[in-house]
C-alpha cells in the first residue's frame, strides 16, 4: 500500500465579499474556470481586476498555479494579500511547498493559521513531515484534527501506519476511528488494514465490508479474501479471491492458489500459482516448486515402500528396449495401469517424483517371453537385438506403439512389484 497524504491540490477560491466593480466579469471567469477554460477565464479575471476586483486576484493566482506557472500564481496571490486577502496566505504558503521552500512555506502557513485560516494545519504538518521534522507534523496534525479538519486526524493515523520510527497501530486506530466516526471513507478502509494487521479478523471484516458498500471495486477485496482465510470461511473465501481475480487484481491470484494449497486441492493450487507466474508474480515460482516437492512428499511411502500388483498394462512408445545390466531390461512406455494386491488401482502419476515417471524393469527371461509373444501375435515388430550401451538405433527390438499386459502368474511372471522408484516385473 502507497502511503496516502491529504493535501490541498486545487487551492482555495476567495471569499472576500464581492467588490462593485468587475463582479460580472468574475463570476463569469470563475465559471470558465471549473469548465477548465482557462485561456477565457484568464481574461475576464484580468478584466475585472483592471476594474478593482479583489476577488480576481485570488482565483487567477489559483488559475496560474494549476497551470503550474508558479511566478505568476505567486505574483497574483501576494497582490491578494496586499489587499487583505487571507486565503492568498494559505495558497502562497502551497506554492512554496510544492517549489521545495520550507522556510517561506511555513512563514505563509502560519500567517494564514493566525489570520484564521485553520486548513493551513493539515499542510503545515504536510509541510513538516516532508521535511523530516515528525514530532511537530504529529502535533499539528493534531491541531488540524482539534480545529474540525478530520483529513488532520486521518494523516496523523497514516503517520502512525506507515512511518517505521513511528508505527503505533493502536494509534492508528485511534485516529482512522475518529475519522469514521464522521463516515471518512478512507478511514473506514485503513481501519480494515489496521485491524489485520492486529489479526483481529472479525473487525477487519467489518471495515473492509463497509468499505466496500461505498466502492465494490476497491483492490481492498484482495485483503478480505485473506481476512475469510484466516476466519476458516473458505467458501467466502474462494468466492472472494475469484471476484478479486475477475476484476484485475492478479495478486489475487496467488493467494487463491495458497488457499487452494492449505485446502488440499493441489491440481488447483498449481493452475492458480501458474498463473500468477504467468501474470509476472515471481514468487509464485519458488511456491510451485515447493508444491512439486510437497506432491513428491505425498507419494514418498510409495517410493521407499514395496507394493505388490495383480496385473500391469503399459503402453509401449515403440523406442525400443534398453538392456540395463546382465538380467535387467528397462521398458520404455508412455503410461501404466497396475492393480495391486489391495484392489487399488494405480497410475504412473502415484509414484513420480518431480514430474518423472518410475522405471519399468523386466527379468531377460520375462522379456524373452515376451519377445515370443510378440512373434506369434499379429503386431508388427521387427526383431534385431538388444540396444548395446552406446543405445545405436539399429539396433534394438522396435514396433509400433501397443498396450501389453503383464498378470502375475503368467507367461513366467512370477511377481509385479514396486520397490525403490522402481516397478519390477519378474520371474521369480
Amino acid at each position: 500500500m502507497k502511503k496516502i497524504l491529504f493535501f490541498i491540490s486545487v487551492l482555495f477560491l476567495s471569499c472576500f465579499a464581492m467588490a462593485q466593480n468587475g463582479d460580472e466579469e468574475a463570476e463569469r471567469a470563475r465559471e470558465l474556470f471549473y469548465q477548465k477554460d482557462f485561456k477565457n477565464a484568464e481574461k475576464l479575471y484580468l478584466s475585472a481586476i483592471d476594474k478593482g476586483n479583489l476577488i480576481a486576484l485570488n482565483d487567477l493566482g489559483n488559475l496560474y498555479y494549476l497551470k503550474r506557472d508558479y511566478s505568476e500564481a505567486k505574483k497574483y496571490f501576494q497582490k491578494s494579500i496586499d489587499k487583505g486577502g487571507t486565503v492568498a496566505l494559505f495558497n502562497l504558503a502551497e506554492v512554496y511547498r510544492i517549489e521545495k521552500n520550507f522556510s517561506q512555506a511555513e512563514k505563509y502557513y502560519l500567517l494564514a493559521i493566525s489570520k484564521g485560516e485553520t486548513q493551513s494545519y493539515n499542510n503545515l504538518a504536510l509541510l513538516y513531515s516532508e521535511n523530516g521534522k515528525i514530532e511537530k507534523a504529529i502535533e499539528t496534525y493534531l491541531k488540524a484534527g482539534e480545529n474540525g479538519d478530520i483529513k488532520g486526524y486521518y494523516n496523523l493515523a497514516n503517520l502512525y501506519f506507515y512511518e517505521p520510527k513511528y508505527k503505533n497501530l493502536k494509534k492508528a486506530e485511534k485516529y482512522y476511528l475518529k475519522g469514521a466516526e464522521q463516515n471518512h471513507q478512507n478511514s473506514i478502509r485503513m481501519l480494515g488494514f489496521v485491524y489485520q494487521e492486529l489479526k483481529d479478523y472479525k473487525k477487519a471484516k467489518e471495515y473492509y465490508l463497509k468499505a466496500l458498500r461505498n466502492n465494490e471495486n476497491d483492490g481492498i477485496l484482495v485483503n478480505l479474501g485473506l481476512v475469510y482465510n484466516e476466519l476458516g470461511e473458505t467458501k467466502k473465501a474462494e468466492e472472494t479471491h475469484l471476484k478479486a481475480i475477475e476484476k484485475g487484481y492478479i495478486g489475487s491470484m496467488y493467494n487463491l492458489a495458497s488457499f487452494y494449497k492449505k485446502n488440499g486441492k493441489i491440481e488447483e493450487a498449481k493452475k492458480w500459482y501458474k498463473k500468477a507466474l504467468e501474470n509476472g508474480i515471481e514468487s509464485a515460482r519458488e511456491d510451485l516448486e515447493e508444491l512439486e516437492g510437497e506432491k513428491a512428499s505425498k507419494f514418498q511411502d510409495n517410493v521407499n515402500s514395496s507394493i505388490l500388483f495383480d496385473t500391469i498394462t503399459l503402453k509401449l512408445v515403440g523406442q525400443g528396449l534398453s538392456k540395463a545390466d546382465g538380467n535387467e531390461i528397462e521398458l520404455e512406455y508412455e503410461n501404466f495401469k497396475a492393480i495391486g494386491k489391495n484392489k487399488k488401482v494405480y497410475t504412473e502419476k502415484d509414484f513420480q517424483v518431480n514430474g518423472k515417471k518410475p522405471k519399468i524393469m523386466i527379468s531377460k527371461i520375462v522379456s524373452t517371453k515376451m519377445i515370443r509373444n510378440f512373434i506369434e501375435s499379429d503386431e508388427e515388430i521387427h526383431v534385431i537385438g538388444f540396444l548395446d550401451e552406446t543405445n545405436e538405433r539399429e539396433k534394438g527390438i522396435r514396433y509400433k506403439p501397443f498396450d501389453i499386459k503383464f498378470t502375475e502368474n503368467q507367461d513366467w511372471v512370477k511377481k509385479i512389484y514396486f520397490k525403490n522408484g522402481v516397478i519390477y516385473i519378474w520371474d521369480n
